[in-house]
């Protein structure tokens, strides 16, 4: 027979065991929610969701418009993606994001003419994706981006561009530019981020000519795209065969001749010259598309 107090004390050590369970799943569920996706929802206005995101997902709604602060109460957001919204310029205040430490925005897709004003993002934005805008954007003036300290992709791709600034570049930390499916005529200037950039793509542009130095110091470029512009000739690239460039695409532009172009280029492994107008080229290392 038991007595009165192990009785108590057996209740007690249950509700223990059964507290503890309880306590446990209620962590779990107050664990860190990660990613609010609301795409496709007919919003017109940034809606209130979990503030423990750290990725907030807004695509394909009807949002013309960010208010000061609209991001601040979100501690721990890194990525905000509003693609495909009907956001213009003079619609953003320039404090929407301000007190979220973001580091990825994508504005893709919108009513944009000029790049926004998000200065307060300035010293901690590393990814600013603004292609294919439905009004195209068509320059990149100075300022736009040389204040983006931390910023080390840019997308522009998919508008109209065809201007960019001389310097626009300086002042950052550029890895990747994307300025494919453009109007541009020539290489725009990269000497001031020369160190660091290793991505280029200007493929589907206007570009008929390269300048003696538009690949000079580029010292950690791997890759680079000049497929679809309009070159006859590429000797400039000779420049490249210092650089790490691991792939090199001049595919569809009308190059008549490379000669031994390519001999030196010790760390090439993928050529593509397909779809030009030579007539014998012959190289045996490498993975050459001819």
């Amino acid at each position: 027979m038991y007595s009165r107090r192990s009785c108590c004390v057996r209740l007690a050590l249950v509700f223990t065991i059964v507290s503890s369970v309880l306590l446990r799943d209620s962590i779990v569920e107050a664990a860190p929610c990660g990613k609010a996706k609301e795409s496709n929802k007919g919003h017109t206005s940034v809606p209130l969701v979990d503030l423990c995101i750290e990725k907030f997902v807004l695509q394909n709604n009807y949002i013309a418009s960010l208010g000061a602060f609209e991001f601040q109460d979100y501690t721990e957001l890194l990525s905000v993606d509003l693609r495909g919204n009907l956001l213009t310029s003079d619609r953003i205040h320039p404090d929407a994001f301000c007190g979220a430490p973001l580091l990825t925005l994508i504005l893709m897709n919108n009513n944009l003419t000029r790049l926004p004003d998000v200065m307060c993002l300035k010293d901690q934005i590393a990814d600013l994706r603004l292609g294919d805008q439905k009004v195209p954007l068509k320059r990149l003036e100075y300022g736009d981006i040389n204040l983006y300290s931390q910023l080390t992709l840019l997308r522009l791709n998919i508008n109209a561009m065809e201007y960019v600034y001389n310097n626009a570049f300086c002042g950052t930390k550029l890895e990747t530019i994307n300025f494919s499916t453009n109007l541009l005529t020539e290489v725009p200037n990269l000497t001031c981020i020369g160190s660091t950039l290793a991505t280029i793509h200007l493929n589907n542009n206007r570009i008929c000519s390269l300048g003696a130095t538009d690949f000079c110091n580029l010292t950690k470029l791997n890759y680079l795209d000049l497929s679809n512009n309009c070159l006859v000739d590429i000797v400039p690239v000779m420049e490249l065969a210092t650089s790490p460039v691991k792939i090199l695409w001049i595919t569809q532009n009308q190059i008549h001749d490379v000669g031994d172009l390519f001999d030196n280029f010790d760390a090439l492994s993928d050529l593509r010259l397909s779809q030009n107008q030579l007539s014998c080229f012959m190289i045996v290392c490498g993975n050459i598309l001819v």
